[in-house]
């Protein structure tokens, strides 16, 4: 069934909710400030323990996700809500924790294709080996989509050549 679908801007927010944009992760995340001063980040950084458990989050875009995570290194609050991880008073540590767990996993891609050209399974099967990550088909789908988000940021920033062969 068809529903209406209104764009979530300031205008529409109770008094005391401020959005606060959060891309990467997905193309239009946001989080929210309340009045009271907590600050609820959604999905732009996981817990500690979410990124020993899984290594590879979800990264719709690369540049746009770790330029989010700087930004949110600077924000002051008194709360700070992330989605995936425990409430906290200072986000610096976990942001960072959730950029030098990206940029580690980068180079690995590239000490992986530095040894040989490589397709993409063979990327992701050894990311998987190297983390003790179990291969499901949703983690394969899930972390599939941040591994090409990866390789696409690495290309364009000069630091990988992706080949195509017969199409």
């Amino acid at each position: 069934k068809e529903s209406a679908v209104t764009e979530l801007t300031e205008e529409l927010l109770p008094d005391g909710l401020d959005i606060i944009e959060l891309p990467g992760h997905s193309d239009a995340q946001f989080g929210l400030r309340t009045c009271d001063d907590v600050v609820f980040l959604a999905d732009c950084l996981v817990g500690q323990e979410t990124l020993d458990k899984y290594r590879i989050s979800h990264i719709f875009d690369v540049g746009r996700y770790l330029e989010t995570l700087e930004m949110v290194k600077g924000l002051s609050a008194a709360l700070f809500i992330p989605s995936h991880g425990a409430a906290c008073t200072d986000i610096v540590p976990l942001a960072q924790a959730n950029i030098d767990n990206t940029l580690e996993i980068m180079e690995d891609i590239l000490d992986f294709c530095a040894e040989q050209a490589l397709i993409f399974d063979d990327i992701m099967a050894a990311l998987f080996e190297k983390y003790s990550l179990r291969f499901d088909l949703g983690q394969y789908v899930l972390n599939g989509t941040t591994v090409k988000a990866m390789l696409t940021y690495l290309h364009e920033n000069g630091r990988m050549e992706i080949v195509t062969e017969r199409n």
